[in-house]
């Protein structure tokens, strides 16, 4: 697995050299990046941060998704975080926040070695700490049980939500942990909000305090 990820990152490298952008998002702060960087607006009840046709967010989605850029990653979501405590009024929660990332299959989680959106998640948790806001991430709620085309692949409703159908599986256990909870279900990128949508109509069955659907990109 070692060897097939650096092989991956190797051909990235050749289709996407570190060139001047990234060199500038690697040395850019938080406020610069939330200066340059438009925000996006919550769209199909999807809180979408960023706008992914920005060439800076979209060069820094590539570098999370596929080179798990950790310079870039703590970059953008310390942006993202101050994004969050504003629109979500996160610092007047009392009860813990719980980031739900959106699984990956396991054939695309063998291939990648990592889940970007939990990796988006966990430094999210991190710096919501540093606010003194208690929050977690569990991956145990949900499970991708069904591997599926890229969405960008799809090019109708119809069969975005086909490709998506029985995809995602929740744990027999997942009344006991969202129940009264404030749940955040997190992806990198929304595109039509099908795959958050999906997952969130099986949560919110299952009596969270509030389910949010969050975004990086849109």
């Amino acid at each position: 697995m070692y060897y097939l990820v650096s092989a991956l990152r190797f051909l990235l490298d050749l289709l996407l050299p570190r060139d001047a952008l990234l060199h500038q998002l690697e040395e850019m702060s938080a406020e610069e990046f939330l200066a340059k960087v438009p925000q996006s607006r919550k769209l199909h009840g999807i809180e979408s941060l960023f706008q992914y046709r920005h060439p800076l967010m979209r060069r820094a989605v590539w570098e999370i998704k596929y080179r798990n850029n950790r310079v870039i990653l703590e970059l953008v979501t310390e942006a993202a975080t101050q994004i969050l405590l504003e629109r979500l009024s996160l610092k007047s929660l009392y009860q813990e926040v719980v980031f739900v990332p959106v699984p990956l299959s396991a054939k695309r989680l063998k291939e990648r070695g990592y889940n970007q959106a939990e990796e988006i998640a966990k430094a999210l948790v991190r710096k919501l700490s540093l606010q003194n806001i208690s929050a977690e991430v569990d991956i145990s709620i949900v499970k991708k049980v069904r591997h599926t085309a890229p969405q960008a692949e799809t090019h109708s409703r119809k069969d975005r939500l086909n490709n998506l159908k029985k995809a995602f599986q929740l744990t027999s256990s997942v009344r006991e942990k969202i129940s009264g909870k404030h749940i955040i279900l997190l992806d990198d990128v929304s595109t039509t909000g099908s795959t958050l949508l999906e997952v969130a109509k099986e949560i919110s069955a299952h009596d969270p305090q509030n389910l949010y659907l969050c975004a990086l990109a849109h």
